[in-house]
């Protein structure tokens, strides 16, 4: 944010914009790791698919994909709100109205369940992963047999 505008923010807009530029950087993070679960998935997870595990882990590629939209969304969602921030600075309204914190209550409420969406994919992605790998193993043991 420009300087001035950031002079004109009140300790508590200040606050909110800060945490909300948090936010925007945490999808950052999440960017990274849709990228690393897709490898994962293309390179080490695809290889590994039998006809029993098949539907399981076309399950967690639209789990996956479904998670990358709500975090597209998100993401929306929080440029645009810190843009009204701004915007706000910039015309010496240095107070949230009720609209402003319903958007960001709004906002924390959709971290929190973009959070508990990506613990429960990886939780799933693990578990088959696990179950891939030990059915390769297992029948790695019965050819050397």
């Amino acid at each position: 944010m420009e300087t001035s505008a950031k002079n004109n923010l009140s300790p508590i807009l200040s606050y909110v914009y800060s945490d909300v530029e948090q936010l925007r950087s945490e999808i950052g993070f999440y960017n990274d790791e849709i990228r690393f679960f897709r490898t994962l998935l293309d390179r080490y997870l695809l290889p590994l698919i039998d006809k029993e595990s098949i539907g399981k882990v076309q399950e967690i590629a639209r789990q996956l994909s479904k998670f990358e939209e709500e975090k597209n969304l998100f993401s929306e969602e929080t440029v645009a709100f810190l843009l009204k921030v701004k915007d706000k600075a910039l015309e010496s309204q240095p107070q949230l109205d009720r609209q402003d914190e319903k958007i960001y209550l709004h906002l924390l409420e959709k971290k929190n369940e973009l959070m508990n969406s990506f613990k429960r994919f990886k939780k799933a992605f693990f578990a088959i992963m696990e179950h891939l790998l030990q059915t390769e193993k297992m029948q790695n043991l019965l050819e050397e047999a």
